[in-house]
């Protein structure tokens, strides 16, 4: 499905499951792209203008304490860490300091339009963050 503008529009999609076909149907509801941020600091650098537009950056945060700060309407559901892709334990708060070789999984939502993002910080071998959301 290649997504050309929001709007509402209903899939109709096969299944097989062993020998047997499903017919399934859905609604499928496309947005507009909202910053779900107020804030994001770096220790003391602000990084929010590369979230103004989906976007992934690189920014070196090794260390540094990642510091959130929802937009209106949007909450923080659910925050992650992992290690070797096994998750190691639910964060809380909205400040968080990363050690190495972990990432980290948040989750936001929108409560007016129920739009749910996740924000994910992944370690790299460099010893960088990679800041994507998806």
């Amino acid at each position: 499905m290649q997504i050309k503008k929001t709007g509402t529009t209903k899939v109709s999609f096969k299944v097989r499951c062993g020998k047997k076909i499903y017919n399934c149907k859905t609604t499928v509801k496309v947005v507009k792209y909202a910053n779900p941020f107020k804030k994001i600091l770096l220790d003391n650098t602000d990084i929010t203008k590369y979230y103004n537009h989906k976007f992934s950056s690189q920014e070196s945060s090794l260390g540094k304490t990642i510091s959130l700060k929802p937009n209106k309407n949007w909450k923080i559901k659910s925050c992650y860490l992992y290690k070797n892709g096994k998750k190691l334990k639910k964060l809380k708060g909205s400040s968080y300091t990363l050690p190495e070789d972990t990432s980290m999984t948040l989750t936001m939502t929108n409560k007016k339009t129920k739009v749910v993002e996740t924000l994910k910080f992944d370690y790299a071998d460099f010893g960088d963050y990679d800041l994507d959301i998806y």
